[in-house]
């Protein structure tokens, strides 16, 4: 019996079937290279990094050649690794956790100057390229730029508890309060998640690649055109409770620290302009915001609270400014002094040296 399909001689069933299917995919790729080079000749262009997330530091530059997409934690610096695996072999007591104000304040080098001074102790420099200890008391800074709450919940969970440090700092703010790319951070996570995991990944840099995760984040936006804070105030006050709470059900103690600025009303850095604030005139009263809710969170929680911003708020202004960058965000090489003498007097009141121990 024939299988030939009437008006096609000699094509069976099965072979007219795989000639379609060829004409399909030859129409489907011929149709994406032609999107590709108009997408290309009208310039169209998305990162698929989590730079983009936050409108200041990493930028896109620093993001290829200092940091790499994760999963869960949406960028690290490239040597990360590195530093987990050492944590894990020095077992340390305390965790710094924050941003970019923990990462280049040199925190962990200035409390344990203090600690040293205050014992009367004189400790070379390590030969080893291991990092500054005293007395026996080891920290890990694990701050990263650009980081927020969002990112630090998840470093608590998967990297810093395992280490069973005995005390773990906590210093965010700044980029939860900073305008998204158009979803906050946690759906910002999942979509990173989305790409890492997809062969996407390999083909980032394909231009029809990049237009389906511009759609993709159109739709996770749901059709509003207005940028979100990467962490609005009521989630940033969740994932420090649950940060806090984390933390205390393993025996950890944490310390939230606040962020102090030289910022005033009406002298607001430009450089906050769209890019990190839709209205520089917001930055005051929503910066103060996030700090009290790091006060009320220490409060709820019986936290203990490092309020940095207090301190500095006492300042005349002259001071303030030797203490704390032009940018109002970072601390001077004598504001991160300042920062290390105030954690360890934080910490000698309140007898975490001894728990250290």
């Amino acid at each position: 019996m024939s299988t030939s399909t009437p008006g096609r001689p000699g094509l069976s069933k099965p072979l007219l079937w795989g000639v379609r299917a060829a004409l399909l995919a030859v129409s489907g790729l011929a149709s994406l290279a032609a999107a590709e080079i108009g997408l290309r000749a009208a310039d169209f262009g998305f990162a698929m990094y989590p730079q983009a997330i936050q409108f200041g530091y990493p930028d896109p530059d620093s993001m290829r050649s200092e940091f790499e997409l994760d999963e869960q934690l949406l960028w690290t610096p490239k040597r990360y690794d590195q530093l987990l695996e050492r944590a894990r072999r020095r077992k340390p007591q305390l965790v710094l956790m924050g941003c970019s104000c923990t990462a280049w304040g040199e925190f962990d080098k200035n409390l344990l100057r203090e600690l040293r001074e205050s014992r009367g102790v004189v400790e070379e420099a390590r030969e080893d390229g291991e990092p500054p200890e005293s007395l026996g008391v080891r920290i890990e800074n694990f701050a990263v730029p650009g980081w927020s709450s969002y990112q630090g919940r998840q470093q608590l969970v998967r990297d810093v508890l395992p280490l069973a440090p005995k005390v773990v700092t906590l210093f965010y703010g700044w980029n939860d309060h900073w305008i998204g790319f158009g979803v906050e951070d946690d759906a910002a996570g999942e979509l990173v998640e989305g790409v890492k995991e997809s062969v996407l990944e390999k083909h980032r840099d394909l231009r029809v690649v990049q237009a389906w995760a511009k759609l993709r984040m159109a739709f996770a936006r749901g059709g509003n055109d207005a940028r979100p804070l990467r962490v609005p105030l009521d989630k940033f006050e969740a994932n420090l409770r649950e940060m806090v709470r984390l933390a205390k059900a393993q025996g950890v103690q944490t310390v939230l620290l606040t962020a102090p600025t030289n910022v005033r009303a009406g002298d607001e850095p430009n450089y906050l302009a769209q890019r990190h604030l839709p209205d520089v005139t917001q930055l005051v009263p929503i910066h103060a915001s996030y700090v009290e809710a790091v006060r009320k969170v220490a409060r709820e929680e019986q936290a203990l609270l490092c309020d940095l911003a207090a301190h500095f708020d006492t300042l005349p202004a002259e001071e303030l400014n030797k203490l704390i960058m032009k940018d109002g965000v970072h601390f001077t090489r004598a504001g991160g002094r300042r920062v290390g003498r105030l954690l360890f007097e934080c910490f000698r009141d309140n007898g975490l040296f001894e728990r250290m121990q």
